[in-house]
């Protein structure tokens, strides 16, 4: 301190003093330092990289999520697509329960993720992430089908989406679109038994809830080239058949 008092905000002596007081764990000091290194900045990289480290202290040490957003928001002034800080911000807002912002940030991250090198691994689970947020608390079904519309587009077999689809579409009635994700889900599957229950889910759909019987009869069918025996199918299909549903 001797020597900024001497050489006034001197950024080598600065650097120094930083250095000293993480060392320390002096964080509440560590961020004065910080903040007066800024104020002397020029170079909009540098000053990325002092918030950047000032978000981390504010966030990880101080447990101060104010300061933090208002770090990394300075960060993105300077660098909007900054990855980094984009990530922590949706943290502290997911830990914060403020969706409307994790909302915004997610779809951030995503138009990010689209257009640059992000991994598809990293871009479906931000859909995951958005589609569960949209679903289970926001309560917008349209946006959460889109979402997990969007993990499928990445992993077609992902079972975690086509729940999720199969869920959202049964709340929404929306049945057609229901059974197509089933049968998107049998396509997946691989032991019989489990190809079964989901053919029988989806005729059960196609004759109640749409009034389709002929379509039901088609999986009927189906049911019994995979379980020649099964009894439920069988019956289902002939009745059906006596009530006139069945085709040339």
């Amino acid at each position: 301190n001797r020597v900024l008092d001497l050489r006034g905000e001197d950024p080598v002596a600065l650097w120094a003093l930083a250095d000293l007081y993480e060392a320390a764990g002096d964080w509440r000091k560590l961020v004065e330092v910080l903040q007066r290194q800024v104020k002397i900045t020029s170079e909009p990289q540098d000053q990325v990289r002092l918030y950047q480290r000032l978000g981390r202290i504010w966030q990880e040490k101080l447990s101060r999520d104010r300061n933090a957003l208002e770090s990394w928001q300075k960060v993105l002034e300077i660098e909007p697509q900054n990855l980094q800080a984009l990530y922590a911000m949706a943290d502290i807002y997911r830990r914060t329960q403020a969706w409307e912002e994790l909302s915004e940030t997610l779809h951030r991250l995503i138009d990010i993720g689209i257009t640059g090198d992000m991994t598809e691994e990293n871009l479906k689970t931000l859909y995951t992430q958005l589609g569960e947020l949209q679903g289970e608390i926001l309560l917008r079904p349209q946006e959460a089908i889109d979402a997990w519309r969007k993990v499928l587009d990445i992993q077609g077999d992902d079972f975690r989406a086509l729940g999720a689809l199969e869920a959202l579409l049964t709340q929404e009635a929306r049945w057609e679109e229901c059974i197509a994700v089933l049968l998107r889900k049998v396509e997946v599957l691989e032991a019989p038994t489990d190809k079964i229950d989901v053919l029988m889910q989806a005729a059960n759909i196609w004759q109640e809830k749409v009034g389709n019987a002929d379509q039901a009869a088609r999986l009927y069918e189906q049911i019994l080239q995979l379980d020649a025996a099964n009894r439920v199918a069988f019956t289902a299909l002939d009745q059906i058949y006596r009530e006139g549903w069945h085709w040339e």
